[in-house]
């Protein structure tokens, strides 16, 4: 397509987000710096860039263009939780916990609940004990079984509590349905989005958050089962 129609910018953000799915985040990033000045205005562009930019390792200039665009859509839900999960997963928990709080500050559309208990994986990261980590990794298992979206958080929120073998159990649920059945909707019917059965995201499997995942035997097996490798 982008032979017929060179430096379509629908098109390269296409090809920008099959980059990302596949884990090839460097040229994901490059595809979209090249057309930033087209997408001043699209929050949902700028949200793929800031996130291209995180897992292309430009930490820096991900979280400054998502403080431009937090300017621009101050609750927009994607910019919103972008920005708190790049500083979840940085060693910041403490500052994604203090986002999670600020209450002038929530996205639009998203029950407050929803916010509370990720500030509460962000307290359960930046000040782990084996209470505050057992009852994130229940409320956590809970969730992930609820919906895509939910399962995708849990299975990076897992990771980052120190539970492995759970972000793998659930890998396996999400991608084949062993051990549970997650539901096709997202996060919440009053959202109304959803991610088919047969057409599982995979974007997140390449972010920072899954960094300490990728090396493991168990990750290739299943990135491998997907076809990505």
């Amino acid at each position: 397509a982008l032979q017929a129609h060179p430096g379509h910018p629908a098109l390269l953000l296409s090809l920008a987000v099959l980059l990302q799915s596949v884990g090839r985040n460097r040229e994901a990033a490059e595809k979209m710096d090249s057309m930033a000045d087209r997408f001043t205005a699209n929050p949902n562009a700028l949200f793929n860039h800031v996130r291209a930019l995180w897992s292309a390792g430009r930490l820096e200039e991900a979280e400054q263009l998502g403080g431009r665009a937090a300017s621009l859509f101050p609750t927009h839900y994607a910019i919103f939780f972008i920005r708190l999960y790049m500083l979840l997963f940085s060693g910041r928990a403490e500052e994604a916990y203090g986002m999670a709080q600020d209450r002038a500050r929530l996205p639009t559309g998203i029950a407050e609940e929803e916010i509370s208990y990720v500030g509460r994986i962000a307290r359960a990261i930046a000040s782990p004990t084996p209470p505050s980590v057992a009852e994130a990794i229940e409320e956590t298992s809970r969730r992930a079984r609820l919906g895509t979206g939910l399962a995708e958080n849990g299975i990076q929120f897992a990771a980052a509590l120190g539970r492995p073998d759970l972000s793998f159990a659930w890998l396996e649920a999400l991608f084949f349905s062993r051990g549970f059945v997650v539901p096709d909707i997202r996060f919440t019917a009053a959202q109304g989005t959803f991610t088919p059965r047969d057409d599982r995201m995979t974007i997140f499997l390449f972010n920072p958050a899954m960094s300490g995942l990728r090396g493991m035997p168990a990750f290739a097996r299943i990135t491998q089962e997907l076809g990505l490798c």
